[in-house]
């Protein structure tokens, strides 16, 4: 089922295996907006080395919006434990980093949701879209698509009003892909081997329908220009990650082609009047490819 997308049927019910962690570090410092090669050099450091401790783990943000000049660079931290100062978070703190703001303490999950959720609440009612590319860790092909993409938005999107973005650089370890793989199987079958990978996330939000066209016109550029950029560099990833990926993209032509005809066989015994393929609106169809 993991990856197999909403071609199958509807999960009515989960069982979920719970660890008991009354509290970590958690939080998010922020750092301003001229750090952009400490940044992208700490976030490739930490895909490469700072991932071994499995307790630690980030989410880097660029952000920018059509009211503001350069791009702002945020992290939220994370740490399963009472270590302040871990070695495999120390770029993103002073002398490497000084954030502007920084909230990282030691609380319940809870806790932090409280930090988050309010911030949400500001967007409800705005449109989105999510655009994923997957590359081999390499801190040239970050700087291209870091400065690739901002470049653009800020030429064909400073006109559109309440526009913000925000690119996510999230590090995969080989750790990472092999706990996904030992429950079941796992029909992704991204290749362990050839990590550390860097999934880069692009998020668009905006809330008038007149833009709907601007966004659609500036991820189809962009996202080009990138690849075209990437080609020579030899470290695109097939795979896409479904939570992430924009409606265009060929997410199961990422998986391996023995994986992808074990899922069609599948649909074809459990849904053999294809319900769920021709009937269910959205996402992805294993059928279709």
């Amino acid at each position: 089922m993991k990856g197999g997308g909403n071609s199958f049927c509807l999960v009515t019910k989960f069982e979920l295996r719970t660890l008991s962690v009354p509290a970590v570090y958690v939080g998010e410092a922020d750092y301003g907006d001229s750090v952009r090669s400490k940044f992208l050099d700490a976030v490739f450091t930490f895909a490469v080395n700072g991932s071994a401790d499995v307790k630690a783990a980030i989410v880097p943000i660029v952000r920018w919006g059509s009211s503001q000049g350069g791009p702002t660079y945020n992290t939220w931290l994370f740490y399963n434990g009472n270590q302040s100062s871990p070695i495999a978070l120390q770029n993103f703190t002073a002398p490497n980093m000084t954030p502007s703001s920084n909230t990282f303490s030691y609380r319940s999950m809870y806790g932090w949701t409280q930090e988050t959720d309010p911030p949400m609440s500001q967007i409800h009612g705005f449109r989105q879209r999510f655009y994923v590319t997957s590359i081999t860790a390499s801190l040239e092909a970050m700087s291209i698509i870091h400065d690739t993409y901002f470049t653009a938005a800020e030429a064909q999107l400073s006109n559109v009003t309440n526009f913000f973005t925000g690119v996510a650089f999230m590090p995969i370890s080989e750790n990472y892909i092999a706990a996904g793989n030992d429950r079941g199987g796992d029909p992704m079958g991204v290749d362990a081997s050839k990590a550390p990978y860097i999934w880069i996330e692009q998020s668009l939000s905006w809330p008038d329908p007149a833009d709907d066209s601007k966004i659609e016109g500036f991820l189809t550029s962009v996202n080009a220009e990138i690849s075209s950029k990437l080609e020579s560099l030899g470290v695109m990833s097939p795979f896409l990650y479904l939570n992430d990926a924009d409606a265009g993209q060929p997410v199961f032509e990422g998986y391996p082609k023995q994986n992808v005809e074990r899922l069609k066989k599948i649909r074809a015994r459990y849904d053999p009047h294809m319900i769920f393929t021709d009937l269910m609106p959205g996402g992805w169809k294993i059928e279709h490819t």
